[in-house]
């Protein structure tokens, strides 16, 4: 868990950025149509479309349920992401969390787990890691939801999972198919990234 707690600490120095296309589009006016009052001739914002590719990773701790053996464990490990939006108005050089309103895109990453029970050495017991990809959408930067696939890497079994965020809490549930039970994690999803803006 060391390893997962300084790539997070690295990801909150890296932070988020942004970058515009040079050249947008002009605003919506049309010149074949008279305007009735002057305030017509102010072209409209045109919106905006966005790409924002996300790095880092989470962390927490939950709940192993299976048929043989119930236990608490931790987990942790790295996620990428990627996304497309569209905005109805152009966004403002506000800084750190500059995203499109609405997004659809993908996440995929390596789920680290390890038991509290103690094994025959009085070693923690450590269990996949899980390899995951999830169809994700997202509201604002605060807000979001995946659905997709885990594989468990070291016996090969696999089963759905499904995640919520809201703010940097992070609540995941995967259900392993083939008797290998179900976690519940609940934790933090630290990342940065960079968003690349352009108008319609």
């Amino acid at each position: 868990m060391r390893s997962v707690t300084a790539a997070l600490g690295c990801v909150l120095v890296l932070g988020c950025t942004h970058s515009d296309h040079p050249t947008n589009a002009p605003g919506h006016v049309d010149p074949e149509i008279r305007p009735l009052v002057p305030e017509d001739r102010i072209p409209r914002d045109p919106g905006e479309q966005a790409v924002v590719l996300a790095y880092g990773g989470t962390g927490g701790g939950g709940v192993h349920v299976a048929s043989a053996e119930n236990g608490a464990v931790l987990a942790g490990g790295p996620e990428l992401s990627a996304f497309y939006g569209r905005s109805a108005t152009s966004h403002q050089e506000r800084g750190l969390f500059t995203t499109p309103a609405t997004a659809f895109g993908a996440n995929v990453g390596a789920t680290f787990l390890t038991s509290r029970a103690r094994g025959e050495a009085g070693m923690p017991v450590g269990l996949g890691p899980q390899i995951y990809g999830e169809a994700a959408m997202r509201i604002e930067s605060f807000e979001g939801f995946g659905l997709g696939w885990a594989v468990d890497a070291a016996d090969g079994r696999s089963g759905p999972q499904a995640t919520i965020n809201i703010g940097p809490l992070m609540v995941r549930a995967t259900h392993v198919l083939d008797g290998g039970g179900t976690f519940l994690v609940l934790g933090l999803v630290l990342k940065g990234q960079h968003a690349f803006f352009w108008s319609r």
